[in-house]
């Protein structure tokens, strides 16, 4: 790598560390995806806490048949609604990594 000055062995170091780390995170975050369930246990552990604390809240199962007079409805209420998306002129201070 060309730069204009000499970088300490630290620097490199620290680099690889780094960079070391962020594969590791990038693993875990693999991990995560693949997970069937335990999403939060998994979080919590990752975050070095205890998941023997974390209590997941009692709630109704999710309906399984679909209400097709709240479908219509909200169909409509989609067609209806134009919201306009306008593109940015520019992209927002430190928005974009150079």
């Amino acid at each position: 790598m060309l730069t204009t000055t000499t970088l300490a062995d630290s620097f490199w170091q620290r680099a690889e560390r780094l960079t070391a780390l962020r594969r590791v995170e990038q693993e875990q975050m693999q991990q995560y995806i693949a997970l069937p369930s335990g999403h939060m246990e998994f979080l919590i552990r990752a975050l070095d806490g205890d998941p023997g604390q974390f209590h997941p809240p009692s709630l109704p199962a999710l309906p399984t048949a679909i209400n097709e007079a709240l479908v219509r409805e909200a169909v409509a209420f989609l067609r209806r609604t134009s919201l306009p998306l306008e593109p940015r002129k520019r992209w927002p201070t430190g928005g974009l990594p150079i």
